[in-house]
């Protein structure tokens, strides 16, 4: 071949196509394109499979088609897309008589399973005489196709289900026509594959979108936390609890309450004219602070929810400091929950500057009354001036106040000396003192001419019991010299080892005592050997000589008001033991106990024996 004079290559002529077959594949290329402009345009899924079912019967001349995905087990084949079907059919298939991928039935050979596990087409030209079709052969004629044909749809290298086609005729499909329905099948398989990206994609998208609006709305609440924080420290720093108070309620447009450890209000703010409306103490039983704030480490505890408010509690070393109520609303927001955990932890740092503070007040008080009650080697005037320094008077008359729990426990005998503290110096002027000693709180109370001392002291009994259960207590009568205490407090302390319990016993003091407190002041122990050598002194000797409990058994008794029973439950006897002893005891000493004279005598003799064993 040689090049002609414009420059082209002579060379044998193409054949030019036939105008039929230039028309078929321009409709297929436009078939082709409209299922590449629905993949583009994010059309969903089931309606794309629709698409490629319709497109499938307008190429093929087929009446109607089914695009069947595999579960995700890909143990069946499900219909996803069709064109042509009665949903009865789709029904079928889908439920009653699905297209089995596995097993050895009947339902597991049908063509699409055999075009899925072979990855080629299967041809039924005659559904009649295939006999592998007996399974959807009635299915078929009530559907009205004679004809059909399966081609694998495959999806990133594997086979993700088929496409079939069916016809009302029996057909046979030529290789031609075999092989546009393969290439629709495979741009099929792209166009799912696509899909399947392009969601991933859109979700990829979407989520990060939700992270990135998650991520502006945690920066601006975390901006607006801590502009709230800011502000709390700064009232904190200025004005104190109230302070504090009144910012909370401000932003939350709220009410707030604040209360110390002890349920004594410290604060109450009002908003819209209401203020939070707090419950009686007697009805917070199941706010049981202190065991929660011993096993969290948390500043903050709660909020909980209680009646009609919230709480949230104020933890300091294991303990209750305070408590902050709101009024209960049906959901906090989130900035809400963080200005109150704010104001929560803003609260603590301000309630540990007070608690240093009175700590160091207490330290010094309790000190000073240590030196008080010891009376070795007290400067007097010095005395009186760390007094006046703490606001306490101590040329005034001063009486001993002994409060002591029933059940020792050093954490709470100390928490019961800050309330009593406290209370005492928040209800009278000049200050009491109080400290700490030997599991005891003991306070000594002032006596100006104006206060009622015995209402002071039952108020610090009510406060310290609710600090460490139950207790009791005892006064002395006011000391008018400082040398006195040391006096007065062993007189309280006799007060309560002498005296048996009682039910509502309040405060014991030398006259309410009766025996007990006439024998404390009028008696000389020194002189009344006598009057025991009549009454004890000869169940005395018996227990030393034969090993028995006699005289515990006779004060046991009498301190249960000759209660043969509940005697044998204090002691732990049985009641026959305690009766034979009181019977030996009768006999020794020669008396009765249904005299009531001799009760009077032996009860005396007891109380001496025991004011003569007391240290002086």
């Amino acid at each position: 071949m040689s090049p002609t004079r414009d420059g082209r290559v002579a060379g044998r002529q193409r054949a030019a196509l036939p105008r039929p077959a230039v028309a078929a594949m321009r409709t297929w290329l436009m078939a082709i394109d409209e299922l590449t402009a629905a993949v583009n345009s994010a059309t969903p899924l089931g309606v794309l499979l629709d698409k490629v079912a319709v497109t499938a019967c307008r190429l093929l001349t087929y009446e109607s088609c089914a695009v069947l995905l595999a579960d995700d087990d890909r143990a069946a084949l499900r219909i996803r897309g069709h064109h042509g079907l009665q949903a009865e059919y789709v029904q079928l298939v889908n439920g009653d008589a699905p297209l089995l991928l596995s097993g050895g039935t009947d339902l597991s050979d049908s063509p699409s399973r055999r075009a899925f596990t072979t990855d080629t087409p299967v041809v039924v030209p005659d559904v009649a005489s295939d006999s592998t079709f007996g399974p959807w052969h009635r299915a078929a004629l009530e559907q009205g196709y004679r004809a059909m044909a399966a081609l694998p749809l495959r999806s990133r290298g594997q086979v993700i289900g088929t496409v079939n086609v069916y016809s009302s005729t029996p057909h046979q499909l030529d290789p031609a026509g075999l092989e546009l329905l393969q290439v629709l099948a495979n741009h099929a398989g792209i166009a799912l594959e696509t899909t399947a990206l392009l969601d991933r994609d859109r979700a990829r998208v979407a989520e990060l979108t939700r992270l990135t609006e998650f991520l502006q709305r945690q920066t601006t609440l975390l901006q607006r936390a801590d502009e709230i924080h800011q502000r709390l420290t700064v009232e904190a720093i200025s004005g104190g609890v109230r302070s504090i108070a009144e910012a909370l309620a401000a932003l939350l447009a709220r009410p707030v309450a604040v209360e110390d450890a002890d349920a004594r209000p410290l604060v109450s703010v009002a908003h819209a004219g209401q203020e939070v409306p707090l419950p009686p103490v007697d009805r917070r039983s199941g706010l049981d602070w202190d065991e929660r704030a011993v096993h969290s480490s948390a500043p903050v505890l709660g909020p909980v929810v209680f009646e009609d408010l919230t709480v949230t509690a104020v933890t300091l070393d294991e303990e209750v400091a305070g408590l902050l109520w709101l009024p209960r609303e049906p959901e906090w927001g989130e900035l809400e929950r963080r200005a109150v955990e704010q104001a929560a932890v803003v609260l603590a740092l301000e309630l540990v500057r007070r608690r240093a503070a009175a700590e160091a007040v207490w330290r010094v008080g309790g000190d000073l009354v240590t030196d008080l009650i010891s009376g070795a080697g007290l400067d007097t005037d010095h005395a009186r001036y760390l007094a006046e320094r703490l606001g306490a008077d101590l040329r005034l008359p001063h009486a001993v106040l002994v409060l002591r729990p029933e059940r020792p426990d050093p954490r709470r005998t100390a928490h019961a000396t800050r309330a009593v503290s406290a209370a005492a110096q928040t209800r009278q002027r000049p200050r009491p003192l109080a400290t700490s000693r030997e599991g005891e709180v003991v306070v000594l109370l002032p006596d100006p001419p104006d206060s009622t001392l015995a209402a002071v002291a039952e108020h610090l009994r009510a406060t310290a019991a609710a600090c460490t259960g139950g207790l009791r207590a005892a006064l002395s009568a006011p000391c008018t010299d400082l040398c006195e205490l040391p006096g007065a407090l062993r007189l309280s302390r006799a007060l309560l080892d002498l005296t048996p319990p009682a039910a509502d016993e309040g405060v014991l003091t030398r006259s309410s005592a009766g025996l007990v407190g006439l024998l404390l002041t009028q008696v000389d122990t020194g002189q009344v050997g006598s009057f025991l050598d009549r009454w004890l002194a000869p169940l005395q000797r018996y227990d030393e000589r034969r090993g028995t409990e006699l005289v515990r058994t006779l004060r046991t008794h009498l301190d249960h008001d000759l209660n043969t029973a509940a005697t044998a439950r204090a002691l732990f006897v049985h009641s026959n033991t305690v009766t034979l002893r009181t019977r030996r005891i009768e006999a020794v000493l020669d008396v009765s106990l249904a005299r009531v004279q001799d009760l009077t005598s032996l009860r005396t003799a007891l109380l001496i024996d025991a004011l003569r064993q007391r240290p002086a």
